[in-house]
C-alpha cells in the first residue's frame, strides 16, 4: 500500500566537482535527494532526481 511508504526527506546537492557550469547550464550539476522510508520492511532508501523530474537509476536497475 502506499501509506507503506514515506517520503522522510528531500534536499537539493550539487554533485559536480570542478568549475560552476556556464550560466545557461545553471541546473546541471543539482540533484534533489529524496529519501524513502518503507515502513513494512524498515529500510530507507536514497532516490536522486534530476532538476528535469528524471529519476537517476544505477546499471543495475536500468534493465
Amino acid at each position: 500500500p502506499s501509506d507503506d511508504f514515506v517520503v522522510s526527506e528531500v534536499s537539493l546537492q550539487r554533485f559536480t566537482a570542478g568549475a560552476a557550469p556556464p550560466a545557461e547550464d545553471a541546473a546541471r550539476g543539482w540533484v534533489y535527494l529524496v529519501s524513502l522510508d518503507y515502513n513494512a520492511k524498515g529500510w530507507t532508501q536514497m532516490v536522486p532526481v534530476l532538476l528535469d523530474g528524471s529519476i537517476v537509476l544505477s546499471d543495475n536497475e536500468k534493465s
